[in-house]
């Protein structure tokens, strides 16, 4: 079985990101906006990508009170990737990130911290998995528990109590 490497020139929702976070330094600089153009061409209503976009930005926003439920949507969701043309898709990745060649300097766009990093790389995990038959089997595991544990409410509702209790103690010290 073959393992699924995290491309982060593949990954539709990381470099959305990275684009949203160049349309934004280039407002604060006052420079040239390319990076919103590019989005607008991408990302722009009826391509694969914005599709794809949209199942990422239900995984990485949607939150539900149980495990259970959390599994079921993904499922869904994954589910609803498979009915997207990945020729199409790939096409038009291939030509965003030669269009993102062509106007940055690549590390120097890539080098932007992105805070939901492991989300997005799980959701392109469990994609890729989806559509390919030769994988290893732990690792879109992983990425689909990380994105159940994620979706799932019940996981940051101890956590905020853990924090919450936390805080109450320092408050009677």
């Amino acid at each position: 079985m073959r393992k699924i490497k995290h491309s982060k020139f593949k990954n539709t929702g990381f470099l959305f990101e990275l684009l949203t976070r160049q349309v934004t330094l280039e407002i604060i600089n006052g420079s040239e906006e390319k990076a919103k153009g590019i989005i607008k061409e991408f990302y722009g209503k009826g391509t694969e990508m914005s599709k794809e976009l949209r199942l990422f930005n239900l995984l990485i926003n949607e939150k539900y009170n149980s495990e259970a439920k959390a599994e079921k949507f993904i499922d869904a969701i994954l589910e609803a990737h498979t009915k997207l043309d990945y020729k199409s898709l790939q096409r038009e990745k291939y030509n965003l990130v030669k269009s993102i060649k062509e106007n940055f300097e690549i590390n120097n766009f890539l080098s932007s911290p992105v805070t939901n990093y492991k989300i997005l790389a799980s959701i392109h995990k469990l994609f890729e998995g989806k559509k390919n038959d030769v994988l290893d089997i732990k690792d879109v595991f992983d990425s689909k528990l990380t994105l159940v544990e994620h979706i799932s409410s019940n996981s940051q509702t101890t956590l905020k109590a853990k924090e919450d209790n936390l805080v109450e103690k320092y408050r009677k010290q």
